[in-house]
């Protein structure tokens, strides 16, 4: 998508005012990585993740997230199917 569209859009303001709400650097970095897709199956699937987190909220209250240190290591030993245990 080129910067007119973009600009036309705000969407480098929808991602500023998004960044308040996010508690790690991880979502922070994913939000600033983040650009629009043309996928229909894609656009879908988030849709649906957004409607189920909508939901915790509406019928939960929500839920409680603690702020996150960077979880990238637990990540790597879950994509090669390891374990992850607790410190003590």
């Amino acid at each position: 998508m080129n910067k007119k569209i973009l600009s036309t859009l705000a969407y480098d303001e929808i991602k500023q005012a998004i960044y308040q709400y996010l508690v790690s650097d991880a979502g922070r970095a994913e939000l600033a990585s983040l650009e629009p897709i043309a996928d229909g199956e894609k656009i879908r699937e988030w849709l649906d993740e957004t409607k189920d987190g909508a939901d915790v909220l509406r019928l939960e209250g929500g839920i409680s997230l603690p702020k996150l240190e960077d979880i990238a290591p637990q990540m790597k030993r879950l994509e090669i199917q390891g374990t992850l245990s607790v410190r003590s």
